[in-house]
């Protein structure tokens, strides 16, 4: 609704200008219907071929939580998208509303962009340290369980539980409240982790980092780490189009979470270098190989070993390949 409104709107403009504004309007309209779940207004005029949008909703505390460009990355395209396509973009917050705008000018060269304005947690926080943290390893576990938790939002939009199976079969048991609070906990985990890794200059894989979070988010994180071992266990009988954590991303998301949530209520930190059975990216004892997993896997399967060299095939992946 919010693409066709906007591409009544502009009478006469540029065929592009008029593309890329209803582009971007989707992507900050989902965004709002998905972290915001409030009503959304959304107004877009044109002047002097210049196409102006406005998208508003009712959660000025929720901060935008903009994403580090990945190729990879299943979510956090839609304030990407903005920052490259728009001319000027930014976001004000009051009282009752929080509006998100962007323009889209025929002319160039652009002004400055405007920088994405950011909310801090309201209320009393604390100081979480995180120490020896692997930058690659964070960004994949945070990418692979905002993925997840898309795709559990989506599937439960037409009143179904989350994660449900056919007909018959146990569902995946995400309450629909469990899920709200998962979706806004995981947004605030990743916007002051944004924020921690930003004042921090790396020079090497791993980072200690001192993240500042609401000092009572401790059920809450408790809740998302709930919400998501369901859904990979979901995503583990295929019932998710979502792939499931590896074992090293589950480990890594198990600590942080236990971290935040542990050092909230009064323990000391682990570093991660230290955290027992944590699984390494070279582990040193490794189990013995055996294909029956890959043979009795009900998708196609393939294995394949560091050297990226193929040594086990199922049925299912020959005969999808031939």
């Amino acid at each position: 609704m919010a693409r066709r409104f906007v591409r009544s709107v502009p009478d006469g403009a540029a065929p592009g200008i008029v593309d890329t504004a209803e582009l971007l309007t989707g992507e900050l309209v989902t965004n709002a219907v998905i972290h915001a779940r409030t009503g959304v207004e959304v107004r877009a005029w044109l002047t002097e071929g210049r196409a102006h949008v406005r998208v508003s909703d009712h959660r000025p505390d929720r901060g935008l939580v903009p994403h580090d460009r990945h190729p990879y990355a299943c979510t956090g395209r839609g304030l990407a998208l903005v920052e490259e396509l728009a001319t000027i973009h930014g976001v004000h917050s009051g009282e009752d509303l929080k509006t998100v705008w962007f323009e889209v000018w025929p002319e160039a060269p652009a002004p400055p962009a405007s920088p994405w304005e950011t909310v801090a947690p309201p209320g009393r926080s604390l100081t979480v340290t995180l120490n020896d943290v692997p930058y690659a390893l964070y960004w994949a576990a945070q990418q692979q369980w905002e993925g997840l938790l898309r795709e559990l939002f989506l599937a439960s939009a037409d009143g179904r539980p989350a994660g449900v199976r056919p007909a018959g079969v146990r569902p995946a048991g995400v309450r629909p409240e469990d899920l709200v609070v998962a979706q806004d906990t995981s947004n605030v985990i990743c916007a002051s982790m944004t924020v921690a890794v930003e004042q921090e200059t790396p020079d090497s894989s791993t980072l200690s980092l001192l993240v500042a979070f609401a000092a009572d988010a401790a059920p809450r994180v408790a809740v998302l780490r709930r919400v998501l071992d369901r859904a990979d266990l979901a995503a583990q009988r295929g019932d998710l189009l979502s792939l499931p954590a590896l074992p090293q991303l589950r480990a890594f998301r198990h600590w942080l979470f236990d971290q935040i949530a542990g050092q909230l209520s009064g323990e000391h930190p682990t570093a991660w270098t230290r955290a027992p059975g944590a699984p390494s990216a070279t582990p040193t004892d490794l189990a013995p190989w055996d294909a029956s997993e890959v043979e009795a896997a009900l998708v196609p399967t393939i294995a394949a070993d560091d050297g990226n060299r193929i040594i086990a095939v199922n049925r299912s992946a020959a005969d999808l390949l031939g």
